[in-house]
């Protein structure tokens, strides 16, 4: 076959000319191309890289083209919304809104994205609704409460009125736990909600003041311990020398409240039996010399108390009546719409005690 040359190329053949390089880069019509017909695929830019929170504050300054009246509109001051434009201009490279005389207009690039802006926060006003009533509706459908028997006893009528009225379409679970197993059954998710009297605690839970708790030991009528009470107090004497009654569901009482609380004061007490039920205490009091500890509240509703049993504030030696009940709960659970509610509830309920 005759080998072709420039000048016996049929018409309707393609001629391929050579690539010219003028030395080490790019080819010229390379850097042609590149200048004249920039790339369609243009990389998602990083969410995280901007402040979203800049974008509704972006919306009100388009809608009511003055710095003043979007400030208003959004609730910062006008030093702020000032500032968050100066940042919206940097973010954008665009001037946003430019002053002609005594109004401000949108600039041309703002009035193209007006429309997007405003649909695109619509949509995440919808989503953030929905997944709000998810969470109320679906989202958690049992609640765990866990407390010593005595603050169940205060709170009975609390917990009844919030599944009747706040909660109903909510499962409750109630579990009887000293501090200790409270706080493990917060950290593995056992429990939502933990009342009692706690110490220092880690920064992952949270906590809230609830009420105060008055201190009272507690024995039968006529007890001898009465006859030696000087201002409606037992004396020292009587609390170390007469044996104790403890209520409590663990099997290691040295670290429940009292027993820590006892324990820095120096006080030592006889504890002779133990019982996992306040109502247990009055069959046993009624009959024997023991004294119980425990809060003027549980006292109230121990059965029979007022036929059998009296009471009588704690030594002066103590310089103390009263303790804090507390409502804790793990960080992780702070932002669960159907414990919040659960949670709130309580607190309510706790300011009237």
């Amino acid at each position: 076959m005759e080998p072709r040359s420039a000048g016996n190329i049929r018409p309707g053949s393609l001629a391929l000319r050579p690539r010219v390089s003028l030395g080490p880069g790019p080819c010229p019509c390379d850097h042609a191309r590149s200048r004249n017909f920039p790339s369609r695929i243009m990389k998602r830019p990083n969410l995280r890289a901007f402040d979203l929170n800049l974008l509704p504050i972006l919306d009100a300054l388009l809608d009511e083209r003055s710095v003043s009246l979007a400030a208003d509109r959004i609730n910062l001051s006008q030093s702020a919304t000032s500032s968050a434009l100066l940042r919206l201009r940097e973010m954008f490279n665009d001037p946003i809104v430019i002053r002609e005389g005594q109004r401000m207009v949108p600039s041309t690039r703002a009035l193209l994205i007006r429309d997007q802006l405003k649909a695109g926060l619509a949509t995440i006003t919808d989503i953030i609704v929905e997944l709000r009533n998810d969470a109320r509706e679906t989202g958690h459908r049992q609640v765990t409460l866990a407390a010593p028997e005595h603050i169940q006893l205060t709170m009975l009528e609390a917990i009844q009125a919030i599944m009747i009225d706040e909660a109903s379409d909510m499962d409750f679970k109630i579990l009887t736990l000293d501090q200790k197993e409270m706080i493990a059954h917060l950290d593995q998710c056992k429990t939502d909600i933990a009342m009692g009297s706690f110490g220092s605690l880690s920064d992952k839970f949270n906590r809230k003041k609830l009420y105060k708790e008055t201190m009272v030991a507690v024995m039968r009528k006529n007890h001898p311990a009465l006859a030696n009470a000087v201002d409606n107090r037992i004396s020292m004497a009587d609390f170390k020398l007469y044996p104790h009654l403890v209520v409590s569901n663990s099997e290691d009482i040295s670290d429940s409240h009292l027993s820590t609380w006892l324990a820095s004061k120096a006080v030592k007490r006889k504890v002779t039996a133990v019982v996992q039920h306040i109502s247990m205490i009055t069959q046993i009091l009624r009959d024997t010399d023991f004294i119980c500890l425990g809060t003027e509240r549980s006292f109230r509703v121990t059965p029979e108390s007022d036929k059998y049993l009296d009471k009588l504030m704690l030594p002066a030696e103590l310089a103390t009546d009263y303790y804090l009940v507390e409502m804790v709960w793990h960080d992780r659970t702070s932002q669960d719409v159907a414990i919040g509610a659960v949670r709130d509830a309580i607190h309510t309920f706790c300011k009237a005690l």
